[in-house]
């Protein structure tokens, strides 16, 4: 992939596939995830493939968790 492709790419990415990207790299599972977020795997899973609305705290915290 070229430079141009891979910006291209990137800029297409919603920040649910951002962050699924960012927690399949780090090898974490959704479980772990929804556990820090005191939810249910099916409801991180609906968050990732955004089939349901997120609370502006909740954003917070997965941003918190992946890159702080």
């Amino acid at each position: 992939m070229t430079l141009t492709q891979t910006l291209n790419y990137r800029t297409c990415l919603t920040w649910q596939d951002r962050i699924r990207q960012k927690r399949e790299s780090l090898r974490i599972s959704q479980e772990a995830v929804a556990y820090v977020l005191d939810m249910s795997q099916a409801a991180y899973s609906k968050i990732e493939r955004n089939e349901t609305k997120i609370k502006v705290d909740q954003l917070y915290k997965i941003a918190d968790y992946f890159w702080n």
